[in-house]
């Protein structure tokens, strides 16, 4: 008859209990890191869309000094320790016009607006813009201008230009094992 366990039984129970544990921590870490990346996403996602949303307010601008449009910036060059987006209105500074276009499809140079900062949202400690990103169509700016509204896209740094369709917005965690992106069409969709 026995009296309990051997040593050797015991250690494999303490061996598998670890690494059970151990599986579990990493599993609810890359979870927390995920679930924050993709509560970020939703964010930035409903930060573009308040600017379009501003936008459409301004359709029946009936009073110079009315903002043309809004735009988000994202800026991580000003601090790359708090990366962040910060949203603009346009307004044309030349009093005699009401004109925010050049003509159907050309947005009039920048330096014809005066810009002002509405509101900065900053992105949440742990999630930066994607460090470094080889891929093609990053977004650095979106610019909705009434009434319709017409969006502008500036892709890969450069000024918007017709037939750009989309860009995207990418977003890692800090430590760089998770990523995603953000969608913001020519139409001013925005899709995860």
């Amino acid at each position: 008859m026995r009296a309990g366990f051997t040593l050797v039984e015991l250690l494999v129970v303490v061996a598998i209990v670890g690494l059970l544990s151990s599986y579990t921590v990493i599993y609810s870490n890359t979870t927390r890191r995920n679930t924050e990346l993709y509560v970020e996403k939703a964010r930035v996602g409903q930060f573009i869309l308040k600017a379009k949303s501003f936008t459409l307010s301004t359709k029946n601008r009936t009073s110079l000094g009315r903002p043309c449009g809004y735009g988000v910036e994202m800026q991580d060059a000003v601090a790359p320790d708090r990366p962040a987006l910060a949203m603009f209105s346009y307004s044309v500074h030349d009093p005699s016009s009401y004109e925010c276009k050049q003509d159907a499809i050309t947005l009039l140079p920048l330096s014809r607006f005066d810009r002002q900062e509405v509101e900065r949202f900053e992105l949440t400690k742990g999630v930066r813009f994607l460090a470094n990103s080889s891929q093609r169509g990053e977004l650095t700016r979106v610019f909705f201008l009434a009434p319709d509204p017409q969006v502008f896209l500036w892709i890969d740094g450069a000024a918007p230009l017709p037939g750009v369709y989309a860009g995207n917005i990418y977003l890692e965690t800090e430590d760089g094992r998770a990523n995603t992106s953000i969608r913001v069409a020519s139409g001013g969709e925005v899709s995860f």
